[in-house]
C-alpha cells in the first residue's frame, strides 16, 4: 500500500494531536510528516471539528489516491454535560450519569472531561466498567460517549454541536440555577436554527451527600437515575 504523508497544522495543538491519532487509527496508509508532506491539513482547506470520515474523503478527492481499507467508526451516541458556572456539580453529575448507564444499562460507555483539574488525575478505567479518554478519537468501541464540558473551554460550541443530547447542569442554589437556566435558553435558541437540532435538557441536581466518591447515592443519585432513564428513553 502506497503511504500518504500528512502534516496536521491547526492553531489548536490539542486538536492536532487528536486528529493525528484519529487518522492513523483509521488507515494504515497515513503517516505523519513535519516536512515535505503529500498534503497539509489546516484551517484553510479542512474546517476543524468535522467528522474524521469526511476528512478522509476530502484527502482521497484532493490526492486522487485510495487510502486502503478504512476502519469503520461505530455509531456512538454523544451526550454532553455543561454548566454556566463553576460549583454546579457538573463533573459529578456527568460522571455519575456515565457510571449509571455503564453499570445498569450494560452499555460500553466512555467518559471524556475537558475540566483540567479532573483530566490530570483520571484513571483509564474503573470498577463500574467506565473507560476514561483523553481524546475523542479513542471511542471506536464505545456505545456512548459522555462529555464533561465546562463553559468557555476552547471549542466549547463545536464540542456541544457534535452531541445528539446536551444537558445543562443548573446546580442547587438560586444564583447558579438562574444563570444555568439562561444558558439552557441560549443553547436551545441556537439549536432551533439547525437542520437536525440536538435535544437540550436542563437538570437541577441535589447536593451530594459524600463528595469524596463519584457514585450514585442518596437524593443526588435518585435525580441522576431519573435523568438517565429520561435520556435513554428519548
Amino acid at each position: 500500500m502506497e503511504k500518504i504523508s500528512l502534516k496536521i497544522q491547526y492553531s489548536d495543538p490539542e486538536y492536532n494531536k487528536a486528529l493525528e491519532k484519529a487518522l492513523i487509527l483509521r488507515s494504515a496508509a497515513f503517516v505523519l510528516s513535519k516536512n515535505n508532506a503529500d498534503l497539509v491539513i489546516d484551517e484553510k482547506t479542512f474546517p476543524p471539528y468535522q467528522p474524521v470520515q469526511s476528512i478522509i474523503a476530502q484527502i482521497m478527492a484532493i490526492l486522487n489516491r485510495p487510502v486502503g481499507p478504512v476502519k469503520p467508526l461505530k455509531n456512538v451516541k454523544f451526550i454532553a454535560f455543561t454548566a454556566a458556572i463553576g460549583g454546579a456539580g457538573l463533573t459529578s453529575t456527568a460522571l455519575c450519569f456515565a457510571r449509571f448507564v455503564s453499570r445498569v444499562n450494560g452499555l460500553k460507555v466512555a467518559f471524556l472531561s475537558f475540566d483540567p483539574s479532573f483530566r490530570n488525575n483520571f484513571p483509564k478505567e474503573d470498577e463500574f466498567g467506565l473507560t476514561y479518554l483523553d481524546s475523542i478519537p479513542q471511542i471506536l468501541d464505545a456505545d456512548e460517549l459522555v462529555l464533561d464540558i465546562p463553559y468557555g473551554v476552547d471549542g466549547y460550541h463545536d464540542y456541544l454541536d457534535m452531541c445528539e443530547k446536551r444537558v445543562v447542569v443548573l446546580g442547587f442554589d438560586e444564583n447558579r440555577v438562574n444563570i444555568g437556566h439562561k444558558l439552557f435558553e441560549d443553547l436551545s435558541d441556537l439549536a432551533s436554527n439547525y437542520v437536525d437540532p440536538p435535544d437540550t435538557y436542563e437538570f437541577q441536581n441535589k447536593r451530594m451527600e459524600n463528595c469524596d466518591i463519584y457514585d450514585i447515592h442518596g437524593a443526588f443519585g435518585k435525580e441522576v437515575f431519573k435523568l438517565a432513564g429520561k435520556l435513554e428513553e428519548e
